[in-house]
């Protein structure tokens, strides 16, 4: 979708919390990840009825391309997620608790 090649790495929710993973959003988090699989259930919440009155959802990938091109175009976009440099060293050490 955005040109980068990714491979997707599963982490259990305790073990990102456990190395300060924050929820939902803001630095050092992961965007709209929730670790209560009760709270998590929001995001199985039927939208038959919005979609009834109007509402149009866009596909992920003309998503994700309009939201680079917005923060590519805004001087100092707010922070959010997790930096490049702190997903690898995560996952680097995720994969090295696994060896041990």
């Amino acid at each position: 979708m955005s040109g980068a090649g990714i491979n997707l790495v599963y982490v259990p929710s305790v073990w990102l919390l456990d190395h300060g993973v924050s929820e939902w959003s803001g630095a050092g988090s992961m965007p709209l990840w929730v670790a209560d699989a009760n709270e998590a259930a929001m995001m199985t919440r039927d939208v038959t009825a919005s979609l009834e009155a109007g509402l149009v959802v866009r596909p992920v990938a003309e998503t994700v391309r309009d939201t680079l091109a917005w923060l590519e175009s805004v001087p100092n976009p707010v922070v959010t997620g997790l930096g490049r440099t702190e997903e690898r060293d995560l996952i680097g050490k995720f994969v090295s608790s696994l060896a041990t």
